[in-house]
């Protein structure tokens, strides 16, 4: 599960008050990208409570370094200072007052955010001399805070942050993890498939193309981060408006990356799943990866002229083993629950 929109981030039930998680879950919070990224990327906020023994004017500096699962360096940034201003009546947009965070109940805030999610317990932040807000008004401590993109395309998986406090040359670094949620998400060009006038004992394909948009041509796109298997079902094709048995129930399909590597499964009983998926890559989309997808009728002979009418569903299916899946760098299966639409 995960808590959306306005905070993607689920501790998985972990308990609020530590850093620690249930069932064995080592991290501290989840996100799910945006399919697309629509409306938009979904956008981490790094946030850091640090203090100096010779008092917070010697910290020069807050940054952060965040790594993608396999290791790679995927960012850094550079942190701002929550400036501490106590009249309320400035206007110099250089100071913020710390009230200007929120408080844990109000919706929308940072302070919110944080605590719905479990990130942080509500003492924490408003506990008089020892909470975090006391504190900062004490001028024992400081708040910094910077922020950083997730793409839907980018791989899924656990990510590292190390956060880095500078003060007089030394430095000090902490590390945490966060899980970059794997999903895919199922999107099609089409709504109707008009086979137009059928011959009975002959066969009618509607081919389809590479083409995303194109809605002649059926297409189908994976807007997620992790594998997408795709499979189809034909229902019944009946006679409209005359009784008796007068129907289809053979069909066939093909599917692939491109023409060239298409998988054929025919035929197709009316009411079977038929999954696309040749022991390689060709009939699996990964990220921003689209699919050709031919369909077939095949009518009977005996059948009578005259319009029939059914459904056809696309299926998804998650496939992880084909695409990257973020860990370790490595192809194969993924052990987190995906959120598959």
């Amino acid at each position: 599960p995960f808590i959306d929109p306005g905070f993607p981030c689920d501790r998985n039930q972990g308990i609020a008050e530590t850093a620690e998680m249930a069932d064995g879950v080592e991290n501290v919070i989840q996100v799910l990208p945006n399919a697309e990224d629509e409306p938009e990327a979904r956008t981490i906020e790094n946030w850091a409570l640090v203090g100096h023994p010779n008092g917070i004017d010697d910290i020069d500096d807050v940054f952060w370094k965040v790594f993608h699962p396999d290791g790679s360096f995927k960012v850094q940034i550079h942190g701002k200072k929550v400036e501490v201003g106590f009249d309320l009546l400035d206007n110099d947009p250089t100071i913020l007052d710390i009230t200007d965070l929120g408080a844990p109940g109000q919706v929308g805030t940072m302070w919110d955010a944080a605590h719905i999610t479990g990130q942080v317990s509500d003492d924490a932040i408003t506990a008089v001399d020892w909470g975090i807000i006391d504190l900062m008004y004490q001028w024992q401590r400081q708040l910094w805070y910077g922020d950083w993109d997730i793409h839907k395309e980018q791989m899924c998986g656990r990510y590292t942050v190390e956060a880095t406090v500078v003060a007089n040359g030394a430095i000090d670094v902490m590390t945490n993890t966060l899980e970059i949620q794997c999903f895919y998400n199922l999107e099609i060009d089409f709504t109707e498939v008009h086979w137009g006038t059928i011959t009975p004992g002959g066969s009618k394909v509607i081919p389809g193309d590479t083409t995303f948009g194109s809605s002649e041509y059926p297409t189908v796109k994976n807007t997620g981060n992790s594998g997408l298997q795709v499979g189809v079902r034909f229902s019944t094709m009946f006679q409209v408006g005359v009784p008796g048995p007068k129907e289809i129930n053979l069909f066939d399909a093909a599917f692939g990356k491109s023409a060239s590597v298409l998988q054929w499964i025919d035929p197709i009983n009316a009411g079977d799943d038929a999954w696309f998926y040749d022991n390689n890559a060709n009939q699996v989309l990964c990220a921003n990866e689209v699919g050709k997808l031919d369909m077939s009728v095949h009518p009977p002979s005996t059948l009578p002229q005259g319009n029939y009418a059914g459904t056809v569903t696309i299926l998804g299916a998650w496939a992880p083993e084909v695409c990257w899946n973020g860990l370790d760098g490595t192809l194969g299966p993924i052990t987190p629950t995906p959120q598959i639409p």
